[in-house]
Parts: C-alpha cells; sequence; structure tokens
C-alpha cells in the first residue's frame, strides 16, 4: 500500500512538471518587416513676417483726482443746466518717461584728486608687502596667488587712468589682500 501510493504520488509529481515545463517554453517571435523610416521634409526657408506697424500715442488722458469730492444731491426746483461743451482734446504728443535711474553725475576735481590718492596709498601698500615675497620659494598655489595679486595691481592701475575710482578700490584692496597672505622673507 505504501509502495503503491508512493508510486502515485511520484507518478503525478512527474505529471506536474512535465505539464509545467511544456508551458513555460518562449514561443518563436513572428516574422515583421522592418520598419520604414520616412525621409525627412525639406528644408525651405520662409522669409520673416511682417513687423505690424506701431500704433499712434493716443494724448495724455486728463489727470482724475485721486480722492474726488462727493458731490452735493441735486435740488429737483433748479432745472437741468446743460453742461457745459468742452472743445475736443487733440491728441498730444507723448512726452517720452522720465529716466529711470538718476543721470550720472561727473565727480569734481577734488573727489577725482582724493579717490586716486586713496587708490595709490593701497596699491603702494600692496606693491611694498610683495617686494618682501620671495618669488622663488613660493609653492605653486602661492605663486599664482602672488601672480594674481600682481594682476589686481595693474588692473587698479588701469582704472585709476579711466577714472573708475571705487572699482579701483576694490581692486587694489584684494591685491593687498592676498598678498598680505603670503609667507614674506
Amino acid at each position: 500500500m505504501r509502495r503503491a501510493l508512493l508510486l502515485i504520488s511520484i507518478l503525478a509529481g512527474a505529471a506536474l512538471s512535465a505539464t509545467a515545463c511544456a508551458t513555460t517554453h518562449a514561443k518563436s517571435p513572428v516574422e515583421r518587416p522592418p520598419l520604414e523610416i520616412p525621409p525627412p521634409p525639406p528644408r525651405v526657408i520662409a522669409p520673416a513676417p511682417p513687423v505690424p506697424p506701431t500704433p499712434e500715442p493716443v494724448g495724455d488722458l486728463p489727470a482724475t483726482p485721486s480722492n474726488p469730492r462727493p458731490r452735493p444731491p441735486r435740488d429737483a426746483s433748479k432745472p437741468d443746466a446743460k453742461p457745459p461743451e468742452t472743445p475736443p482734446v487733440e491728441a498730444q504728443p507723448a512726452t517720452p518717461p522720465p529716466p529711470a535711474v538718476a543721470p550720472l553725475r561727473t565727480p569734481t576735481s577734488a573727489d577725482s584728486t582724493e579717490a586716486a590718492r586713496r587708490v595709490a596709498e593701497v596699491i603702494d601698500r600692496a606693491n611694498k608687502t610683495l617686494s618682501n615675497v620671495d618669488y622663488r620659494r613660493l609653492n605653486t598655489e602661492q605663486r599664482t596667488q602672488y601672480d594674481n595679486a600682481k594682476r589686481f595691481i595693474t588692473q587698479a592701475e588701469q582704472a585709476v587712468r579711466a577714472k573708475n575710482f571705487e572699482f579701483a578700490y576694490g581692486l587694489a584692496e584684494k591685491a593687498e589682500k592676498l598678498a598680505k597672505e603670503l609667507p614674506g622673507r
């Protein structure tokens, strides 16, 4: 009896596994023709569309008060008066709006000489600090910093000649800061 049950279970297991394997095989793909890619459309360069003309500016509208006064109630006993005829408003040419930023002002000679003197002082301090540095003992990063300080000094001098004192002062300060970070002799 045991043998019969064992034999039945083995056969049933084999049958199940055989059907499972039979259904998991991949089907062969259907042969399809390759896709045909259409040719690109022809390149046609069309002229730019015409720009519509700008409309004529309309004259300035009359200013309306921001806080109008309330009108007194009409008296029913008075006859209705015709409003006075106002002449038609003619179109006036539009005046250009005021500039958004204040116009540039040129510094006076006293201001420019004082600014040039301040920049020159900072440039001199940076040059003195750099003259105390032994370039041969610097590593690669320090040499780059030294060269940048020299370049800032040159740019600051050019900015002073162009009378751009604020820019020159900023460059001179950068040069001085880089020079101070370098090791001295």
